[in-house]
């Protein structure tokens, strides 16, 4: 009883805290841990990361053809932009062609509004002017033109802009997630353009934080729900397989809690892992469970014997898994390390769970096949090898529809003991035909040596 009562409170203590953790664990994917830990890009970023903490990602704001009758539009996208800038939350600085031309328009070329430059005929000069100028030259760059641009004469169409905001550096997905769609919403807002859109490298992996987190759960849920079905199915008990779908969520929330004290981060490998250790963990249980359900006797003798018939399987299947992945310890990869600390994590819990947690379970609330293991179980550990025609009287006979099949048992049962005999101890023979003398009723099955 006491070691009962230590297993079951070891495991609640272990998964409470696997809970916290698993609360707590970062949704981000860092593009940088791709990168083996000894070559000389990984260390340049993340020298540069600790030298220039304040430096983070400069994307470009893209519109497609633009004219005169859109500078209201740039004028209302630039400002849009200012405010976010001013509100110091996301944006650092931006840098673009539109409060350059502005204070020329408004300074060298002495319009008043943007109105008086917002024409067909004026527009494009202007724009020219304010390209070949000092203080406009270094937008060139930023332009794409139907034609070439030359000094003196108007600007050809303008096929394509761009500009640049410099962002903060964002910590994880609840940041740059918001910076990113308040950014797309002042551009939305605008209609500058048919096309308009921001990008820069790093979006692709701040599209997988933004999704990775609902995949992982409606994977994980989907894979639970498979296993409970093809489980109940393949077990046909309830109470096993309630019990068995206990030990995979014990062991799921121990795998995602331990990993954030391991300094990881739910990521695409990490996802991916975690939705196969599902696969692996129910294994363990299910075996045991398995076991349990076809052996013998009472509650405590079954789930000794379901460890005696299975448990060295399962100890070895799961310590084979584990010599599979322990080489992946030695690597520099990320992907490597973290398919490793997923699946010795699974293993390790899997295990314990499947051998220690569940037979506890099972010795004290596991079911009983029948009302022989039922009386068995009531009577005490003393009385789990008396047969049914001693504990409650002479047994009803078989009916004469059931009696072939009774003797055909009979005699298959009585040929199997003959045929062993001499080939193994004697020490199970007088168990063995008590049991088989519950399954074929009061039949003389001969005398017991």
């Amino acid at each position: 009883k006491v070691y009962r009562f230590s297993v079951i409170i070891l495991s609640v203590g272990v998964v409470c805290v696997a809970a916290w953790g698993a609360s707590m664990i970062k949704q981000k994917f860092d593009p940088n841990l791709l990168l083996p830990l000894d070559t000389y890009l990984r260390r340049y970023l993340e020298i540069g990361e600790d030298l220039f903490p304040e430096n983070g990602w400069d994307t470009q704001v893209y519109t497609g053809h633009i004219d005169s009758s859109q500078l209201h539009s740039i004028d209302k996208l630039y400002e849009g932009i200012h405010q976010l800038k001013k509100e110091r939350v996301y944006i650092r600085n931006y840098d673009g062609f539109w409060d350059g031309l502005k204070e020329y328009a408004f300074d060298v070329k002495k319009y008043k509004s943007i109105d008086d430059f917002a024409h067909e005929d004026v527009f494009p000069m202007l724009l020219s002017d304010f390209l070949f100028s000092s203080d406009g030259g270094k937008y060139k760059k930023d332009f794409l033109f139907n034609g070439t641009l030359e000094c003196g004469y108007p600007a050809p169409p303008i096929t394509a802009t761009k500009f640049k905001v410099n962002l903060k550096v964002l910590k994880g997905p609840s940041e740059h997630i918001p910076a990113r769609r308040a950014i797309e919403t002042i551009i939305n807002s605008t209609a500058v353009s048919d096309v308009a859109f921001s990008h820069v490298k790093i979006y692709a992996a701040w599209e997988t934080d933004e999704i990775i987190g609902f995949e992982l759960m409606r994977n994980v849920g989907l894979a639970l729900v498979v296993i409970s079905i093809i489980t109940l199915i393949l077990l046909t008990d309830i109470k096993i397989c309630s019990m068995a779908f206990a030990c995979v969520l014990f062991t799921l929330t121990d795998i995602v809690g331990f990993l954030h004290f391991w300094h990881m981060t739910i990521d695409i490998i990490s996802c991916v892992s975690i939705v196969l250790a599902i696969g692996l963990c129910v294994d363990y249980s299910v075996h045991v469970g398995h076991a349990y359900l076809i052996a013998p006797g009472n509650r405590l003798e079954k789930s000794i014997s379901a460890l005696e018939t299975i448990g060295p399987a399962v100890f070895n299947g799961g310590f084979t898994t584990l010599l599979a992945v322990i080489v992946m310890a030695f690597s520099k990869s990320s992907v490597f390390l973290t398919f490793f600390k997923v699946f010795f994590l699974t293993v390790t819990f899997g295990l314990f769970h499947g051998l220690v947690f569940l037979p506890v379970v099972l010795s004290l609330a596991g079911p009983l096949g029948g009302p022989d293991e039922e009386g068995s179980e009531s009577g005490g550990s003393g009385n789990s090898e008396t047969t049914s025609a001693t504990s409650s009287g002479p047994s009803t006979p078989p009916t004469s529809s059931s009696l072939p099949s009774v003797i055909g048992q009979g005699q298959q049962n009585m040929a199997y003991i003959t045929e062993m005999e001499g080939k193994e101890t004697e020490s199970w023979r007088p168990r063995l035909i008590k049991v088989m003398s519950k399954k074929t009723g009061s039949m003389d099955l001969g005398p017991a040596p």
